[in-house]
């Protein structure tokens, strides 16, 4: 709603979402689209000075929470609206998904919105198009990229203290060469991802307009290299979006090898699954999964540059 809601939403939900009294969930994906987000069945449909929502979502986090749910649907007109529903609302199911192996700071769930009906002055006014949430889902991926940046300081600290505490052959792991080395790449990699994940939020914070979310929603068209850019200025299509490539290129390319060098760094004990090694180490995995391949990340920042 900071985004696109009118002047009294802002007023009445970002102090209390600000400091967690209330929580808000983000209501996109669907059962049957989750990459695929752009093709959303859920319905909104007038009725009176009211919306009816219908439709399912899945993999909503702090969906159960019994806050609001920002709802994204499409109207009569086949628009994608955004919707603040209050949780407590009639018709307004949700299912908390269990038995998940990470990401489990907050909960997600599955919604069945069933008639829920929606007053007119709970509609996010700026909110027209899916490239309008494409600048949401600018926000979520900078969320993720700070995630993955505390997860890959985890494992480095966590493997360099053991290095400098274990003693091998008369003195600590860390004075030899070899893990000395290894224990550097660690850095400039966790380091990486440090400067593009502060980039992006000095660039969203400098007011930087975010392209659109190209890679999954708007078309090959997008992609045709560097006559995209071409008759602006070397910097002039600078935007968060370009930081957040490079962070998603570091999470399918230099993660995985990352984790795989601090558990080789922890030894026997990286076999440990009680060790916070393997907390860390799977949570990136998961993240450098969802990222999708290097190959195809690069190709997507290369479009971009």
């Amino acid at each position: 709603s900071s985004l696109f809601g009118s002047e009294e939403q802002k007023k009445k939900y970002l102090d209390a979402l600000a400091d967690a009294s209330l929580l808000g969930s983000f209501a996109l994906t669907e059962p049957d689209h989750g990459s695929d987000s752009v093709s959303l069945e859920t319905k909104a449909v007038k009725d009176g000075g009211e919306y009816v929502l219908t439709g399912e979502k899945k993999w909503i986090g702090n969906g159960a929470s019994g806050g609001i749910t920002v709802v994204w649907a499409r109207d009569e007109e086949n628009n994608v609206r955004g919707f603040i529903v209050d949780q407590d609302s009639d018709g307004y199911e949700a299912e908390v998904i269990e038995g998940k192996g990470t990401l489990r700071a907050i909960h997600q769930a599955r919604i069945s919105l069933n008639g829920v009906r929606v007053p007119e002055s709970n509609v996010l006014p700026g909110v027209r198009t899916f490239k309008d949430v494409s600048v949401v889902l600018v926000q979520t991926r900078v969320g993720v990229a700070w995630s993955a940046l505390g997860h890959a300081i985890s494992g480095y600290e966590a493997a360099l203290r053991y290095s400098q505490q274990r003693i091998q052959f008369g003195k600590p792991l860390a004075a030899f060469q070899a893990v000395a080395q290894q224990a550097a790449d660690l850095y400039v990699s966790a380091r990486t991802l440090h400067l593009a994940a502060l980039s992006a939020c000095w660039r969203l914070g400098e007011g930087r307009e975010p392209s659109e979310h190209r890679e999954l929603h708007e078309g090959p068209e997008l992609h045709e290299g560097p006559e995209l850019h071409e008759g602006r200025e070397p910097s002039a299509h600078w935007d968060p979006d370009e930081d957040l490539a490079v962070a998603a290129l570091w999470l399918a390319e230099e993660a995985p090898a990352a984790m795989h060098t601090c558990h080789h760094l922890h030894g026997g004990l990286g076999l440990d699954i009680t060790y916070p090694m393997h907390r860390y180490s799977a949570l990136l995995g998961d993240l450098a999964r969802i990222a999708g391949g290097a190959e195809h990340r690069l190709d997507l920042l290369a479009a971009r540059v």
